[in-house]
């Protein structure tokens, strides 16, 4: 299932917020990091340190978003608004390091501090590394084999994803309520239209005013071209900021 999800100490109060494309199996793989005594490099070291004076248990997993089909920089987007809406990057609330978001990446102030004055120059472990471009061929190729045979998202996982996702969207209350939080989401943002040449043609109140007076216009590909996924959609450059 592609969603945003939450992971909540029950003891502390304090929130993780995450976006994926397989929620069964990310769950599995925080639950199973969260037990090892010693962290895995890419897992949140935060995260990792409450859940060695928990324990596993007192973590509650959530699902607080879904999405039907996949757009990084929608999933993105939605995922660094669910932050700044916790305000889980504040170590008083929660735990999350980075924010992801296209229109602009975030870290928490924390990280920033620790980060100051290391991993530079000489310091960095990658100094001097340069791929050649048969590394980075060979590397692209075997990407490429491993989603064609499968061995990625087979069939057994979506299958899986099938029943999951069946199961999520025969559930009425919450898809109502999936639907509230997204519509408030949307008029968070004020919308600015202008021309190729960069000119200012109109400021929307929301994306929806937009979609109700172009019907045939995606509010997704609007997103896409203010998250700088897209350099134009409809012949025009958009940009959002918040009201």
């Amino acid at each position: 299932m592609i969603a945003i999800y939450s992971i909540t100490n029950t003891v502390n109060n304090k929130k993780y917020i995450g976006a994926c494309k397989n929620t069964a199996s990310r769950w599995d793989t925080h639950k199973c990091n969260l037990k090892k005594e010693n962290r895995h490099k890419d897992f949140n070291k935060h995260l990792h340190a409450d859940g060695r004076i928990y324990g596993v248990d007192v973590f509650k997993f959530e699902i607080i978003e879904t999405f039907e089909t996949y757009d990084k920089s929608i999933l993105l987007d939605r995922e660094a608004y669910w932050m700044d809406y916790y305000n889980t990057k504040d170590r008083g609330f929660g735990y999350n390091i980075r924010q992801d978001a296209l229109s602009g990446g975030k870290w928490a102030k924390d990280y920033c501090d620790e980060l100051k004055g290391t991993n530079l120059g000489d310091k960095n472990p990658n100094y001097g590394n340069r791929w050649s471009d048969e590394q980075k061929q060979r590397m692209s190729d075997i990407a490429k084999d491993r989603h064609s045979g499968g061995l990625i998202y087979g069939e057994e996982w979506r299958k899986k994803m099938s029943i999951r996702s069946t199961q999520l969207w025969a559930d009425i209350d919450k898809r109502k309520d999936m639907a509230a939080k997204v519509k408030i989401a949307k008029r968070k943002y004020i919308f600015d239209q202008f021309t190729r040449e960069n000119v200012l043609i109109k400021t929307w109140d929301s994306v929806d005013d937009i979609i109700l007076e172009n019907p045939t216009y995606k509010w997704q590909n609007i997103y896409s071209v203010c998250n700088g996924y897209k350099p134009t959609y409809m012949n025009y450059i958009w940009k959002k900021r918040d009201k």
